[in-house]
């Protein structure tokens, strides 16, 4: 059915069945239940309706979960995407039936996934009944009632027997536009978008740091070289000497596996290395929120300029930081408790590699 029924609980229902022209040799058999214990019962009709109280119809209710507006077991997935031009009325709705023609050329389908463009877009669709549209055949959204010209193109759609692809047992080979949350995603996966492109996950990696004091330990964790920071992973390329500066520029490219979000460290004219938060970075530049780099906090170029993992006052008994892996790094980690149970500084490397990595503080009392 291109409309299915969405049954309320509580709620009585009838179902009828309606047979004509038959006769004594000619007729249609319905499975009785003589000893069913259903509330309702069997009726008939000849002119007039005429129940059978002590006679139930056999029947069993099945339920699955909505996927898409439609009952699970009905849904196939994407079968066909269909190029529109001529949108009015819009903009059409995810889920909602969509028809068109009439006759012979009529059809149709669930809308799966929507590209509105405005008055051009894409339909990504379950075909439910009927045939797929011609080219500047007009579609009808059921809900939104939004019309659109069919534009040349309408691709069918390979439909996998399991609609969310198949497993390798360490890895999903995902179907045609499937999507999977990127949290739920490994390297090994791949996944198909609705351009039918191939898409290969990142290699997310985590880095851990164990062991800690809440609120009394401040852990770092950079760069390595020669077993302590690399203070000179950067440059910078421009003089921060304003009173809103919004922008750290150095002399070469950003690394690809730097955090989205998170702090790097500048060396300011008087030695010192001052920790400032990024909200994002593109080619050379990271973007800060607008600082002072006036009097005590100038810092001209070229100086200094390193990205700090984890810089932060301990929230967590173990803190992490994950990135996307390109290539093994080695790291420095210091870990500094100066509070009621001080310790002595402690300082390791690591290495970030392919499976990510952690490392545990020694807890050596300083006393």
């Amino acid at each position: 059915l291109a409309n299915q029924p969405v049954m309320t609980a509580s709620t009585n229902y009838e179902i009828s069945f309606e047979y004509s022209g038959g006769d004594g040799s000619n007729y249609v058999h319905l499975e009785g239940d003589s000893t069913g214990t259903h509330a309702g019962n069997a009726a008939t009709y000849s002119g007039s309706w005429t129940a059978a109280a002590a006679e139930d119809l056999w029947f069993k209710v099945f339920t699955s979960p909505s996927l898409y507006g439609m009952p699970g077991e009905l849904f196939r997935g994407v079968t066909h995407s269909i190029v529109y031009d001529t949108e009015t009325g819009g903009p059409f709705t995810q889920n909602e039936i969509l028809s068109w023609g009439s006759g012979a050329t009529a059809g149709t389908a669930a809308l799966l996934a929507l590209d509105d463009d405005g008055a051009t877009g894409n339909f990504y669709v379950q075909l439910l009944t009927g045939v797929v549209p011609v080219d500047n055949a007009v579609i009808t959204g059921g809900s939104s009632s939004a019309t659109a010209q069919v534009n040349v193109t309408v691709t069918a759609r390979t439909v996998t027997p399991t609609f969310i692809g198949q497993s390798t047992g360490a890895a999903i080979i995902g179907a045609y536009g499937v999507g999977i949350q990127s949290t739920d995603l490994t390297a090994s996966d791949l996944l198909t978008d609705l351009s039918n492109t191939a898409r290969q996950p990142p290699n997310n990696v985590t880095f851990s740091v164990g062991g800690l004091v809440v609120g009394e330990d401040y852990v770092h964790v950079t760069w390595e070289d020669t077993g302590t920071i690399d203070f000179n992973q950067r440059t910078l390329n421009t003089t921060l000497s304003g009173a809103g500066e919004t922008a750290v520029v150095v002399t070469v490219a950003i690394p690809s596996d730097t955090p989205t979000t998170g702090f790097i460290r500048i060396q300011l004219d008087n030695g010192t290395y001052r920790k400032v938060a990024y909200t994002a970075w593109s080619g050379s530049t990271f973007t800060i929120g607008a600082t002072d780099f006036t009097g005590a906090n100038i810092a001209t170029a070229p100086r200094n300029v390193y990205i700090a993992y984890l810089d932060k006052l301990a929230t967590s008994t173990t803190e992490s930081f994950t990135v996307v892996f390109t290539a093994s790094r080695s790291l420095f980690i210091r870990v500094r408790d100066g509070g009621s149970t001080p310790i002595k500084t402690f300082e390791t490397t690591g290495t970030l590699g392919s499976a990510g990595g952690s490392t545990t503080a020694i807890r050596t009392a300083d006393t």
